[in-house]
Order: structure tokens, then C-alpha cells, then sequence
């Protein structure tokens, strides 16, 4: 970890993983507004989180990585002293690997100040590491913590990824010059998907420190870790899209562009990013049959998140899931593996008990 204060954190997830998984799973973790009540049927959603892409979640399921049933809960002292001595042995070995190897070693690495970390950040997007999606991620936010970053050569390393990635695009509109927002924004428009880069850190991190997962302690740890460190990254974009994007009264050019921008958002494998795109969906509706739409998708949304909450830290190799599949598909795919409807009663409102 990065510091005593996140081991604190960690410690506290680790009282009860569960509370952990509400609060990275749940619809508290990045809910614009709460769902209104008369959500409509209860059909599965359009998107990522589709009956189609939770048929390949399915066919994905293996068998569970580990049993935690001899991990003490939470882990011991012992076992913790022991998964941070293996990690500090690590962390040479990643800090002069890959760009997504290096990337691991300066999320994991402890003591090491903000002002460095940005430094060391940038440079290894610079250094080759501007076509991975996380790397770019980190870089791009990295850039604008750090004043003495050179904007300009993080945007031109990041151009082409950030092509694809609305997200990323919007990131660099954040680095842009006043005069080039503008086109930066169509840019995150015109982008053909919206992506968070929360998967792809995740990944880093689980594949980074797979070799510390000699035991069920350490593939807790690391889990918990990972999850925790990844959360923190926050959603950076939030605010350009707030500020660009009004309640709608009527269709202007740029009240398409915005829904254009956040019907790829609410398709984003990753629950946060797609539950802020639903709900200011929701607000920006133009007839109550589409407000009834947004409403009905996120109630479907928070419905699965709620259900895979309690069962996300009991599942081995769920963060895998997560980190392969996509948020939400894992999602599906662990209300499958334990027999849970996809869909929630006609009755059923955020925040209420689920009934399993």
C-alpha cells in the first residue's frame, strides 16, 4: 500500500469484505440520483450488461482459483506482515519490467510522494506505455496533478488510444489548451465506446501480483488490494460532463452530443461510469416513455450489484471475473453461478432488501 493510512483502509474493508463490495458494486458507489420510484418491467438491460454478453460471462465460468476457508477473518497479523514482505520482494522485479509491470510497482509501492509518483507516471506514458489503457489513464490524470508536466507530449502520445476511448478523450480535454477544448469534445463524441480503464487497472494489479497468490491469505490480500486501489482512481470526467451537459428542454446541437456521449457511458462494462451516464440520461429524458427506459435500466443495474455485493468476497477468483469480463458482466456472471434472477420484482426499489 501506499501509506499507513491506506493499510488502515484496507484493514477496515477487511472487518467486513462485504461492505467493501457495497461500496465498489453498489449503487452508493457512484449513483448521480437515486432511481425514482415506478421504475418500469423488468426486462434485462441493452448494453454491456445484455442477455447476449452475459451468455459469454456464463460460458466463461471455470472452476474457483482458491478456497478461503483457512484464511482467518480478518487476516492475522502474521499473515498480513507475511503478504507485504513477499510484495516489497516483488516490486524490484516489476519496477524495471513492462509499462504495466512498472505501472503495478508505482500503484503498490508505499512512501513514495505525489509529486514523484506524477513525475514517474508521466514518464513511463512518454516512455512507451501511452498505448496501454491504463497506463494512459493514470498519465493523462498524473499530467494534470503535476505543473511542471509537458501537456503536449502527453497529448500527442495518448492521440491515438484516446481515438477509441471517449473517456480518455475527455481526460485530454482537461490538458488541452482553451482554444482546443472545444474539438476535444467532439472528439469524445465522435469516439466509438466510453471505457473507465477501472478493468484494465484491475488487471494490471491481479496479473502484476499473481506470484504473491501462494496461499488463500495472499490472494485475499491482493484481491482486497487491488480492489481498493483501483476504486480510489475516481472518475475524472465527471465534471466536464456536468458542465457541458444541461438538462435538456429541447434538441440543440449540443444536448445531441452530450446523449450521443452518454448512451456510450451507459453501455460501459464498469458500474460507475454506467450508472452516472443512466442517470443524467434520466434527467436529460424528453418524454416520460424515455425516462421510464433510464429508470428501469438502473434499477436493473443496482438490482444485480446489490445481489452480487454479499456474494462478490466469498467468490474465489472474482476479481478475475471482474478484471476480464467487465464490471457489470461479472455481474451476470456470478448471479448465474449461484441460480439469482437477472431481473428484479416489479415491486423492487434500490435500497430495499433484496429478498436473497
Amino acid at each position: 500500500m501506499r501509506s499507513a493510512r491506506m493499510w488502515a483502509v484496507v484493514g477496515a474493508l477487511l472487518l467486513a469484505v462485504c461492505v467493501l463490495l457495497a461500496s465498489w458494486l453498489g449503487a452508493g458507489r457512484a449513483a448521480e440520483a437515486p432511481v425514482p420510484a415506478g421504475a418500469m418491467d423488468s426486462r434485462e438491460p441493452t448494453g454491456a450488461a445484455s442477455s447476449g454478453v452475459g451468455d459469454q460471462a456464463n460460458a466463461t465460468a471455470g472452476p474457483a482459483a482458491l478456497s478461503l476457508a483457512t484464511v482467518s477473518f480478518p487476516p492475522s497479523p502474521e499473515q498480513i506482515a507475511s503478504y507485504e514482505a513477499s510484495k516489497q520482494r516483488l516490486l524490484p522485479l516489476l519496477a524495471v519490467g513492462s509499462p504495466r509491470e512498472r505501472l503495478a510497482a508505482l500503484m503498490l509501492q508505499g512512501g513514495l510522494p505525489d509529486g514523484a509518483r506524477n513525475a514517474q507516471l508521466v514518464a513511463l506514458l512518454l516512455g512507451g506505455g501511452g498505448a496501454e489503457p491504463a497506463v494512459a489513464l493514470q498519465g493523462l490524470v498524473a499530467c494534470e496533478r503535476w505543473p511542471a508536466c509537458p501537456r503536449e507530449q502527453v497529448l500527442a502520445a495518448t492521440a491515438a488510444l484516446a481515438a477509441e476511448d471517449a473517456h480518455l478523450q475527455l481526460l485530454r480535454l482537461r490538458l488541452s489548451a482553451p482554444d482546443a477544448q472545444e474539438a476535444a469534445w467532439v472528439a469524445a463524441v465522435q469516439a466509438p465506446y466510453y471505457a473507465d480503464a477501472f478493468e484494465s487497472q484491475l488487471q494490471v494489479l491481479m496479473d502484476a501480483t499473481a506470484p504473491l497468490a501462494s496461499n488463500p491469505a495472499h490472494d485475499m490480500l491482493r484481491t482486497v488490494e487491488a480492489f481498493a486501489l483501483t476504486s480510489g482512481a475516481g472518475m475524472y470526467d465527471v465534471d466536464t460532463i456536468r458542465q457541458r451537459c444541461p438538462a435538456a428542454i429541447q434538441v440543440t446541437e449540443r444536448v445531441r452530443q452530450c446523449r450521443q456521449l452518454l448512451q456510450r457511458m451507459a453501455d460501459s462494462p464498469t458500474h460507475a461510469s454506467a450508472s452516472v451516464g443512466m442517470a443524467i440520461l434520466l434527467r436529460q429524458a424528453l418524454s416520460p416513455a424515455e425516462a421510464g427506459l433510464w429508470r428501469q435500466r438502473l434499477r436493473q443495474l443496482y438490482w444485480q450489484a446489490a445481489l452480487a455485493a454479499p456474494r462478490g468476497d466469498a467468490e474465489p477468483g472474482y476479481a478475475q471475473q471482474v478484471a476480464g469480463l467487465g464490471e457489470r458482466n461479472a455481474y451476470v456472471w456470478l448471479l448465474r453461478r449461484h441460480g439469482l434472477p437477472l431481473s428484479p420484482p416489479p415491486h423492487w426499489q434500490p435500497g430495499q432488501p433484496t429478498g436473497y
